[in-house]
């Protein structure tokens, strides 16, 4: 009987998910400069269409003990580049004050809508065999007065990390209120691909750490070159902190995101990360099981090299966009 239910909810899944089917842009037809403006990597980002508020206690969910360890090992010399911030949120509770107590309500309110709605599918996820064990939706970690958070905003300002926010269309009101404290650097209305490595490092120096949830490696066309940067920003043993997506969200995960190899074949973006990074990374899955993080630590190689990628195909219909590149060398 169980198998049977199993069967037939198999069956319906392509039903259900019928309507969310994307389309997709082809690049090798098509140049970029041609493409619908709707379509487009960085129209995509010029519209900001995204989560713009993300605070420091839903970057301890989404990223892990890990991440949390990696903070709390930074002094007040080092340098934490967040890329995709946003309005900067990350850095309340950091080196600014924690946020109100209604604030808190509020996202946990809307913290539990999330999880009433997730609870539905879970018999669905079970029956098909997945992994229901995610936890980056729990009201658990969200309350900074009693999280990890609390923590981090009691350290002397002189022991905590200087920060550097990369931002598209952070509000201006944001950027003066961000830009008036000296541990904080804002760069705003600008590609990540398009800012001098000089720039970034003239004020605090190389990077320890870099954090990237649903930031310029999920959203970007120039793939490559993202990453080549944050390379050559790092000090060695610096670390890169990649939200993947959940596999089990509507969110489209880096596991849906393609490179087409030098042989014809095809390899998620996650794996090709995990084995076509190691000249400039050590990459590897805190949780392999899940799937949702992955690590990349900057080995002691000076000059070190990412392979090249060309953008070839973005999926226009979801958010983030689903891409698909492919080696030139």
């Amino acid at each position: 009987m169980a198998s049977m239910r199993s069967l037939l909810l198999l069956l319906l899944l392509p039903l259900l998910l019928l309507p969310l089917l994307p389309t997709l842009v082809t690049a090798a037809d098509l140049s970029t400069d041609e493409l619908p403006v709707a379509h487009t990597p960085a129209q995509t980002i010029s519209d900001n269409r995204f989560v713009v508020d993300r605070r420091l206690d839903e970057y301890f969910s989404y990223l892990g003990p890990d991440f949390e360890k990696a903070l709390s090992l930074l002094h007040g010399g080092d340098h934490w580049l967040d890329a995709g911030a946003g309005e900067g949120m990350v850095v309340n509770g950091y080196l600014l004050p924690l946020r109100t107590a209604e604030e808190n309500e509020s996202i946990r309110q809307t913290l539990v809508k999330n999880e009433a709605s997730l609870a539905l599918w879970m018999p669905l996820l079970k029956s098909l065999g997945t992994n229901s064990n995610s936890t980056f939706y729990s009201t658990s970690n969200i309350d900074g007065n009693q999280g990890p958070t609390r923590k981090f905003s009691q350290l002397p300002e002189n022991n905590k990390a200087n920060v550097t926010l990369i931002s598209y269309r952070m509000s201006e009101e944001q950027e003066k209120k961000l830009i008036s404290f000296s541990k904080i650097k804002v760069f705003n209305h600008r590609f990540f691909e398009d800012i001098d490595n000089r720039e970034i490092t003239e004020r605090y120096g190389k990077v320890n750490l870099i954090t990237d949830l649903y930031g310029v490696i999920f959203y970007t066309d120039r793939f490559s070159e993202s990453l080549q940067k944050y390379a050559d920003l790092l000090h060695p043993g610096g670390k890169v902190f990649i939200y993947l997506g959940n596999h089990y969200s509507y969110h489209c995960s880096l596991h849906s995101h393609y490179v087409q190899m030098k042989n014809k074949s095809e390899i998620n973006m996650v794996a090709w990360m995990m084995h076509r990074t190691s000249d400039c990374f050590h990459a590897l899955y805190p949780n392999e099981e899940d799937g949702f993080l992955i690590v990349l630590t900057r080995n002691e190689k000076m000059n070190c090299h990412i392979p090249q990628l060309k953008f070839v195909e973005y999926c226009a219909l979801v958010t983030p966009p689903a891409r698909v590149f492919a080696e030139i060398e």
